[in-house]
């Protein structure tokens, strides 16, 4: 019998060990991964002034709209094979916790590893993480651009484009508004997933959440409650100036 992903000969089952390791270091991952998500999603708030002098309440800092696609189909190909399970096993872990039903099917990849749809759980593990992984990894497609001056509505300007429109016919030019957002957000906390998409989004550096991490190791940043870190301070490192903020 051969696995039917790789054409490996196998002593049982229908899938080989490597390809079905392929899925469990997958898993694996998502302790990692999931957090990262997560902060793309979240709508974490600032004040201060809007472009036109008023306030702004709170507004959230450049976002991943691809994140909320990503975790979706993650949570529904999980759900999915832990449902799968149940042809064996009495018990299961709830369906809205993300990384119990992945630390399950780790648990159950032998068996699942035994059946006919082995194949397909590869696949649409590795898949499904893979894209959160790329959500994670790479700049926003769209991004948080403030909120329109005449009807308060957020804007979203997509990668690489000059103007962004509002819904009622207010049209802004892209650059002021990356400046304005990044002044406001110079004195903000975040984790490093988010000021790597902040500063790449808004200032054009490009930095891993591995280089901020870095520089907290090295004591060159503060690190403040909850893991996270002032977005001026980061910058002003990358940048080889000055701090801006107070630590």
């Amino acid at each position: 019998m051969e696995c039917n992903l790789c054409s490996r000969a196998l002593d049982s089952g229908t899938v080989c060990s490597v390809c079905i390791g392929r899925a469990t270091t997958a898993l694996r991952e998502l302790p990692n991964l999931v957090p990262e998500l997560a902060t793309t999603l979240a709508k974490l708030s600032r004040t201060g002034p809007r472009p036109d002098g008023r306030s702004s309440g709170d507004q959230p800092l450049p976002i991943n709209t691809g994140a909320l696609e990503a975790g979706q189909g993650l949570h529904a190909v999980l759900v999915h094979w832990v449902r799968f399970t149940t042809r064996w096993a009495n018990t299961a872990p709830s369906a809205g916790h993300v990384l119990a039903m992945a630390s399950w099917l780790e648990g159950q990849s032998e068996p699942i590893r035994q059946t006919d749809e082995a194949h397909e759980f590869v696949t649409e593990v590795t898949m499904a993480v893979g894209q959160v992984r790329r959500v994670v990894d790479n700049p926003a497609e769209r991004w948080y651009a403030g909120p329109c001056d005449d009807c308060s509505q957020d804007l979203y300007a997509r990668a690489g484009a000059l103007l962004v429109t509002c819904e009622c016919g207010s049209t802004y030019d892209v650059q002021a508004r990356r400046d304005w957002l990044l002044d406001q957000v110079t004195d903000r906390l975040a984790t490093p997933a988010e000021i790597s998409r902040a500063l790449g989004t808004l200032a054009g550096v490009e930095v891993t959440t591995s280089v901020i991490r870095g520089l907290a190791r090295r004591n060159r940043i503060r690190i403040y409650e909850g893991g996270r870190y002032r977005v001026g301070e980061v910058l002003d490192r990358i940048l080889e100036r000055p701090a801006r903020g107070r630590a």
